[in-house]
């Protein structure tokens, strides 16, 4: 994620780093954040765990982002995004 920590900023830096470090699971960016056609009012992050435990991973991500177990993974970044 160090080669990425410039162009997130500190805010998200940081805030992604202590996602990563609390669900255990290394977060793989892809996209225009590897690229030069980042910027960072209008693009978005894109962003792939892959992990041996799946439901234990999603647990640790409906925790992190305080949602009950009744939300889909994909509304998990849907309300971090939007709410």
């Amino acid at each position: 994620m160090d080669d990425i920590k410039k162009r997130l900023g500190d805010n998200k830096y940081y805030f992604l780093k202590k996602l990563q470090d609390y669900i255990g699971e290394e977060l793989i960016f892809f996209g225009s954040i590897k690229r030069c056609d980042f910027f960072e009012e209008n693009s978005d992050i894109d962003i792939a765990i892959i992990t041996d435990n799946m439901n234990s991973t999603i647990k640790k991500l409906q925790s992190y982002f305080n949602i009950g177990d009744d939300k889909m993974i994909s509304e998990i970044f849907y309300y971090y995004h939007h709410g």
